[in-house]
């Protein structure tokens, strides 16, 4: 009977060798019609085209094939529970182990060298071992037991790629492409740098590239987080995932598909999901630490008791389920964060960031969104306010910097008549002059109007210097050579910001701005908030020297910045983020990129962080007590293989259970 058993099993082992060798399958080639040109008269005799399908190889690795042998796995533990009742039934148990073996041990060479891992090497060889000793039951369970790990990690990995990648997924599989001056719809897939191709009204931008031809207005907010389309003509570069508003461009191709801006960023997400954790590594490195000793008594065991009692220690070894669970755990929240519009570039953040105690805010563009508001208009002549912000609203309706647009935007929601203007002179920086409906009227800053002749009396000096404390900017309007008022500016805080910070504060974290502005208007705006502590005039530099302090104070320290400058902070902190629509430094720099820009992303991924830690925590316990637990039994002979072996499915299924159940 042993000899029959293992020619069983090595014709098993035959066929699984066999099926890892199977020729990948070779892409079908079909034809198809080219679809008619928009632009081309000439609708007949349109020649066909080749067009290659995607054409999914197989993919015979040990790991992919043992992912799909589940069905094949679970024939096997029927076929050898039902040997109980006919003993028949042990042939066909015999011949799937050994077909499952193959895989099981291509994949175990293949982990050993690239991490030197023991343990997958020692089950692979157990399963001969527990066919010999007609523990057929046993060696099938473990089959099973792996195959259904690898089976839910493959599908959980692969879903979850694809929803990490979504912004590709939404480019447009037909594009048109300018040939020989005619539009041909052609396949995605074929496009080529060099070429031209022509998106239309509300079509998705398929490339990156220049615009060579017409106009358009453009929503890059996917990409970009601008909320205002961008107006694009010829030599206006434009991305992959952007969508037209209006209008119709021709666009020379630069790049396509995942070496578009758009497939960077979708990079960068399942970059983050293959890296390893230190929750995976810690598993793994229980699982190899304790290998030593458990194979020391395992020996003993043998020795003294059977082999079969040996194998039943040797599979007490802590930590097995944790190479499936904390890979999964970690695509799960990668996953979650996604679809909640952050994008983490490395999965090991999420391990840092429940240790965070203070959070750190840049000002400008990060706190604001960037665009100023008019909160006071201050009369300071014989002149109401709504004559002065009117003629200074016509005064700047024609120029296009942020003071301009707050004054022109507040007449307007105001209801405000805005003049026509007569004349105009803008000097960069200072202000403007114009003439409105008969009135001469200057705006600009106190030294702007002072050099042009304007009287500041000591009423105006007292107006400006009370606001200025409060953090406003500050601009004179001057109407037929008078100083008639002041419009007191501030930056547009970001709506949601008040709540974020409220709820970062409830956490118990500390709240910090630092801010390259004036002291007076960091102070304000910290007071507005509520945060902790604020600095004021700092260098570029001595952000980061600000980090470094705090954390010698034994502080871990998350940095929200936006700009340039801000750079040298997000790489000192311990988890940096920075906002969709930064600069590209920033972006690049940052750990963790809010892509939605809303602040109140941050206190969601918190959420997932501490629910990450938690399933880890969960599942370490789980994965090294359980099988724990079954030791003493094991080495009174009361259930052996089988009852450890229970042990490492409940911990693994109650782990699989608690990553899918928590949201």
């Amino acid at each position: 009977m042993p000899i029959l058993t293992m020619v069983i099993f090595g014709l098993g082992a035959t066929i699984g060798t066999l099926s890892l060798h199977q020729k990948k399958s070779k892409p079908k080639r079909r034809f198809a019609r080219r679809t008619l040109p928009k632009t081309s008269s000439d609708k007949n005799n349109t020649p066909a085209v080749m067009e290659d399908t995607v054409a999914t190889p197989n993919d015979n690795s040990g790991e992919a094939i043992l992912a799909r042998s589940f069905p094949l796995a679970t024939l096997g533990v029927v076929s050898a529970v039902a040997t109980l009742a006919n003993p028949l039934f042990m042939l066909p148990a015999t011949f799937i182990c050994g077909v499952l073996t193959v895989p099981l041990l291509r994949d175990a060479i293949k982990k050993h060298q690239q991490h030197r891992h023991i343990a997958t090497l020692l089950d692979s060889a157990l399963i001969p071992t527990l066919v010999l000793l007609h523990q057929v039951v046993a060696a099938s369970l473990v089959l099973l037991s792996i195959s259904f790990s690898r089976r839910v990690l493959s599908k959980t990995y692969d879903r979850s790629r694809k929803s990490l990648s979504g912004i590709l997924n939404t480019l447009p599989k037909k594009v048109w492409v300018l040939v020989d001056g005619v539009e041909v719809e052609v396949d995605y897939r074929r496009i080529k740098p060099g070429d031209t191709i022509v998106v239309n009204n509300n079509d998705l931008v398929p490339v990156d590239g220049a615009v060579i031809s017409g106009e358009a207005l453009i929503d890059q907010t996917m990409l970009t987080g601008e909320a205002v389309p961008a107006e694009k003509t010829i030599g206006d570069l434009v991305y992959a995932g952007t969508q037209v508003v209006s209008g119709r461009v021709f666009i020379n191709v630069e790049k396509s598909g995942d070496d578009t801006h758009a497939g960077e960023v979708s990079s960068l997400i399942l970059n983050a999901a293959d890296r390893r954790t230190a929750v995976q590594e810690r598993g793994e490195m229980v699982l190899e630490k304790s290998l030593p000793p458990i194979l020391a008594l395992a020996g003993v065991v043998g020795l003294t008791a059977g082999l079969t009692r040996a194998l039943g220690v040797y599979f007490v070894c802590p930590g097995y389920s944790m190479r499936v669970l904390s890979p999964l755990s970690l695509l799960q929240s990668l996953r979650q964060s996604t679809e909640a519009g952050i994008l983490i570039k490395d999965g090991r953040s999420l391990e840092l960031i429940p240790d965070i105690d203070t959070v750190v805010f840049d000002k400008t563009g990060t706190l604001t969104d960037g665009e100023l508001r008019v909160a006071q208009v201050v009369p300071v002549a014989n002149v109401s306010s709504e004559t002065i912000l009117s003629l200074a609203a016509a005064a700047e309706n024609t120029q296009t910097h942020p003071i301009a647009r707050a004054i022109v935007n507040e007449a307007n929601s105001e209801c405000l008549d805005i003049d026509s203007l007569e004349a105009t002179e803008y000097t960069i920086s200072r202000g403007i002059s114009a003439r409105v409906s008969g009135y001469e009227v200057m705006v600009g800053s106190p030294g702007f109007l002072v050099d042009e002749g304007y009287e500041v009396t000591a009423f105006t000096h007292e107006q400006i210097q009370s606001l200025g404390k409060e953090g406003f900017t500050v601009v004179l309007v001057g109407i037929n050579g008078v100083v008639s008022g002041l419009i007191a500016l501030d930056q547009v805080i970001r709506p949601e910001a008040r709540q974020a910070i409220a709820d970062i504060k409830k956490r118990g974290m500390q709240t910090v701005i630092i801010s390259g502005d004036a002291e007076a208007a960091t102070q304000h705006m910290a007071s507005q908030l509520g945060i902790d502590q604020f600095y004021a005039e700092t260098l570029p530099g001595e952000k980061a020297e600000l980090i470094k302090a705090m954390q010698a104070e034994g502080r871990k320290v998350c940095f929200i910045g936006d700009g340039i400058n801000d750079a040298a902070a997000l790489k000192q902190s311990n988890v940096s983020m920075s906002i969709r629509g930064s600069s590209t430094i920033a972006v690049d720099t940052a750990q963790i990129v809010l892509v939605n820009a809303n602040l109140t992303l941050i206190n969601q991924l918190f959420d997932i962080a501490d629910n990450y830690e938690d399933i880890a925590t969960y599942n370490t316990r789980l994965s090294i007590g359980l099988p724990l637990i079954t030791l003493p039994s094991v080495l009174m002979g009361g259930g052996g293989v089988i009852l450890v072996l229970a042990a490492h499915n409940l911990s693994m299924w109650s782990g699989v259970w608690r990553i899918f159940r928590t949201r």
